[in-house]
C-alpha cells in the first residue's frame, strides 16, 4: 500500500485483496477503490475507476482473473466480474458479468466473446 502511494500517487485501501500482477497504468489517478473489493490476478484498473458500493447493497465488488476495466467505469454492489472480462469505459455495472464477456453502456450491457477476437455488438 506505502509504495503505490509513493511511487503512483494512488492508495488502494488497505483490506482490498490484489492478486498477482494488479496494474494502474495511470498511477491510478483518482482511483476509488472499496476496502472489501477482491481484486484476482491481472487485473488493469484505468484512471477514474470506481469499485464501491450502493445504498441497498453493501458489498463490494469482485472482479476475476486477467480483466481489463477502463476508464471511468463504475463497478457497484456485490457484483462478480467474471474472468477475461473486460468493462469498457464509462460503463456502469451494477449486475455481474459472465467470464469472457465484454461490458459496456450505462446501465452495462454484458455480451459474450465471440472468438479471439472482441466484438461489439449493438445493444437490446
Amino acid at each position: 500500500m506505502i509504495w503505490t502511494k509513493m511511487l503512483m500517487g494512488s492508495d488502494l485501501p488497505g483490506g482490498v485483496v490484489c492478486g498477482p500482477g494488479v496494474i494502474l497504468p495511470h498511477g491510478g489517478r483518482l482511483l476509488s477503490v472499496n476496502s472489501r473489493s477482491v481484486l484476482g490476478s491481472n487485473v488493469t484498473l484505468q484512471q477514474h475507476v470506481i469499485l464501491g458500493t450502493t445504498l441497498g447493497d453493501a458489498r463490494a465488488p469482485k472482479i476475476g482473473d486477467d480483466v481489463f476495466v477502463g476508464p471511468r467505469a463504475t463497478i457497484l454492489g456485490g457484483v462478480e466480474v467474471g474472468s477475461r472480462t473486460i468493462i469498457g469505459a464509462h460503463a456502469v455495472v451494477t449486475k455481474s458479468v459472465p467470464d469472457d464477456s465484454i461490458a459496456f453502456g450505462i446501465p452495462a450491457h454484458a455480451k459474450p466473446r465471440t472468438s479471439d477476437v472482441w466484438v461489439f455488438a449493438k445493444t437490446d
